[in-house]
């Protein structure tokens, strides 16, 4: 949003072996720490009394591959859509409708990121990371965890750091189970106009699909580099069944889809 903000402390974290030195800084001198991605969804304060952490762990590490699929292991620092291009261009497959998504990978899990039909908590095999002092309470560090996809409790814009783990965890890595054969998901219609109007039907490859979404994301959005903007971040409401039948009256063509909302057993719809 290019508002000017001051940090009173910033700290770059590139490497996930610094974290013991920071944090026991942290519990020394009583310091908030802030963990902050590439900033593309904040709005600072002109000035706050804290640490703030920008996470830059880097890397991309194939952990393990089999004839299916593979599971990539990479850094919280790494530019969401950077990763989204290599995984299309070296045959790993699911992401692609994810492309040119802000931010970093990080930050992905946090609110479960997804666009066109695809949300990236279904590619997700593992989140890893460090709890930050006092997170249960106390002054004392925490130490690291691992939380496996169904820990993460991933629903749709949500996931555990977004509720009971909010602000008291520092992801330094996230794991992904990608698909080595190439399936894509074009169920939404603009996307199979744009690819039928391009005569690639017949041959389309991962890297026609990310070129198509990010196509579609720039003729829609400004580039936030030349036109400073927040982008596109809203949720569909949640509503009782009873209401989704009184809109669907009205409206007929409303897109209405019956979810599972564990933590309102009202919102159905």
């Amino acid at each position: 949003m290019q508002l000017r903000g001051t940090a009173t402390e910033l700290y770059d974290l590139y490497e996930e072996n610094e974290l013991d030195e920071l944090l026991a800084y942290a519990i020394r001198e009583q310091r908030q720490l802030i963990p902050i991605g590439e900033g593309s969804n904040l709005v600072f304060p002109v000035q706050l009394d804290a640490c703030w952490v920008r996470i830059l762990v880097d890397g991309i590490e194939i952990i393990e591959s089999c004839e299916k699929t593979a599971t990539i292991r990479v850094g919280a620092g790494v530019n969401w859509h950077s990763f989204v291009q290599f995984c299309a261009t070296n045959g790993y497959h699911g992401l692609e409708n994810l492309a040119l998504i802000p931010g970093s990978v990080g930050a992905a899990p946090i609110q479960n990121i997804g666009a066109y039909g695809i949300e990236v908590g279904d590619a997700i095999a593992r989140v890893n990371g460090v709890y930050l002092p006092g997170a249960s309470g106390t002054n004392a560090c925490e130490g690291s965890f691992s939380l496996a996809n169904s820990e993460c409790r991933f629903a749709y814009r949500d996931s555990i750091f977004k509720q009971e783990l909010k602000d008291r965890t520092i992801i330094t890595s996230v794991e992904f189970t990608l698909s080595t054969e190439f399936s894509p998901n074009l169920d939404y219609p603009v996307l199979r106009k744009i690819i039928d109007e391009k005569g690639l039907t017949n041959t389309f490859t991962a890297v026609n699909l990310v070129d198509t979404i990010v196509e579609i994301r720039q003729s829609r959005l400004p580039d936030p580099a030349v036109q400073a903007n927040a982008g596109s971040f809203f949720k569909n409401p949640f509503v009782t069944e009873k209401i989704a039948n009184r809109i669907l009256e009205e409206f007929p063509d409303a897109p209405c889809f019956k979810v599972s909302n564990e933590r309102d057993d009202k919102a159905t719809y």
